[in-house]
């Protein structure tokens, strides 16, 4: 009889840890299934980011150009912007489980209206002589893009949070990430700055040779980097 108690006292304890072990099992599966959806999103907002940065890129340097775009040009910057409008409106649809994230895509898309608009704009624009486009329009088609740019880093930084919190692997990865990022961001608004000097058939001005002097130091070993520099190209 004692016998017969203790083995299924026996029993019963074993299947209490075997269950406990499966239910912990199941948790961190979970958890994993989520981190991954989350890195996922992620590295998807730093693509969109690299596209819509190319496609400012190339609409800035038409809009300085003398002549009106050719075909080639215009069906590329489409082609260009077709691709970022596609990862925005992906970026949208991900889900919102909060108040906060609901307010901050309703801004994202305010701001997306603006580039959408600025970019109509330049498109008409392109069609025309230089001479007789705005002179300010590179510099407001510039700023729109940079700032729905800006939604979309806020999109991510939540995800960045999550993300970095999980494991300290991935937290190192994200922190490389985010330097190879701000160096990007660097080299970008350098090419810009000497791609404008050559469509303008100028100099560089002092501002822009100390900002190229400044930008060398921080590519040097142990600079610290920005979390998010604005970049044209």
């Amino acid at each position: 009889m004692l016998l017969a108690v203790m083995t299924g006292l026996l029993v019963i304890m074993l299947v209490a840890v075997f269950s406990t072990a499966a239910k912990n099992a199941y948790a961190r599966k979970q958890d994993a299934s989520h981190t991954l959806k989350d890195v996922r999103r992620t590295g998807e907002a730093l693509l969109l980011k690299e596209k819509v940065r190319i496609e400012l890129g190339w609409v800035e340097t038409a809009l300085h150009e003398s002549g009106p775009g050719d075909a080639h040009m215009i069906a590329r910057i489409l082609a260009l912007h077709d691709r970022s409008e596609r990862g925005l409106m992906h970026l949208e649809q991900q889900p919102r489980s909060t108040q906060k994230l609901r307010a901050r895509l309703a801004e994202l898309r305010k701001r997306r209206a603006d580039y959408n608009r600025m970019f109509n704009q330049a498109l008409v624009s392109l069609r025309a002589p230089g001479s007789r486009r705005a002179q300010d329009l590179p510099a407001a088609w510039r700023d729109a893009v940079l700032s729905m740019l800006d939604a979309v880093d806020t999109q991510s930084l939540d995800q960045s949070d999550v993300i970095s919190n999980a494991d300290s692997f991935i937290n190192e990865m994200m922190r490389i990430s985010d330097l190879a990022w701000s160096m990007r961001a660097i080299a970008g608004t350098d090419r810009r700055a000497v791609a404008n000097a050559i469509l303008q058939k100028r100099r560089l001005s002092r501002t822009e040779r100390e900002g190229f002097i400044d930008a060398d130091r921080g590519c040097q070993p142990g600079a610290s980097f920005p979390a998010a520099a604005p970049v044209s190209l």
